[in-house]
């Protein structure tokens, strides 16, 4: 117990300055650029791919997630059924890997592997607020996994500041985003209404300008 307390409180030392940090990054790429960094430091994975949750809610992509290969920015795995591993972490809220489980991989998590170059594969659910936010894939050796088995809850508590840290994140874009598109409809309706009554004035002046043509004479110069 002492040994467990002692692992636990030393995860919550070490990961509570990083959450701090995270939550003064202003994007998503700054964010996700961090939590790469943080991952390779703290836990020792470099071989790693993150997708999030599509706007439809229903499925995992890396559409838009710069610094990793192309396989997982054309990715779209359905969130239900939970047919490989990154799912069913997501659906079960849990850190799960490869070397856990006593059933073959399915034949999307062995290309993921492929694409890490890697032994085996480690899923951490960003789960915050009750809103899924995605998944961190770390490729890894059974070596790797043995060492970090310990730190399981370490992981798992970063999964939770991750998506805390993007979901504060998206949320700003979002608002940003509105705020900007209520902007347009607003500056679009001002011009419309500036362009009616210029049309108004704009109106007379040509039909005025019309009876004045007819009363002049046809000379080049003075009808110019």
């Amino acid at each position: 117990a002492d040994s467990d307390l002692s692992v636990m409180v030393g995860g919550m030392a070490l990961l509570q300055p990083l959450q701090q940090d995270l939550l003064q990054l202003g994007n998503v790429k700054e964010v996700l650029l961090a939590l790469r960094e943080s991952a390779r430091i703290l836990f020792e994975l470099p071989s790693m791919a993150i997708l999030l949750v599509d706007a439809s809610g229903d499925a995992l992509t890396g559409d838009g997630v710069d610094d990793q290969p192309s396989l997982f920015r054309q990715l779209s795995i359905p969130l239900a059924p939970a047919g490989c591993l990154a799912a069913a972490a997501v659906a079960d809220r849990q850190v799960s890997a490869s070397f856990a489980s006593t059933q073959p991989l399915v034949l999307l998590d062995q290309q993921l592997v492929r694409a890490l170059s890697a032994e085996g594969l480690l899923c951490i659910p960003m789960v915050a607020r009750q809103r899924t936010v995605g998944v961190i894939l770390c490729g890894l050796s059974s070596q790797q996994y043995a060492g970090l088995q310990r730190r399981i809850p370490w992981l798992s508590h970063f999964g939770k500041i991750a998506a805390l840290s993007l979901d504060v994140v998206l949320v700003a874009e979002q608002q940003r985003q509105q705020a900007e598109e209520e902007r347009n409809q607003q500056f679009t309706r001002h011009a419309r209404q500036i362009v009616h009554e210029a049309g108004n004035p704009l109106g007379i002046i040509k039909s005025y300008l019309k009876i004045l043509e007819r009363k002049l004479p046809e000379d080049g110069v003075r009808q110019e």
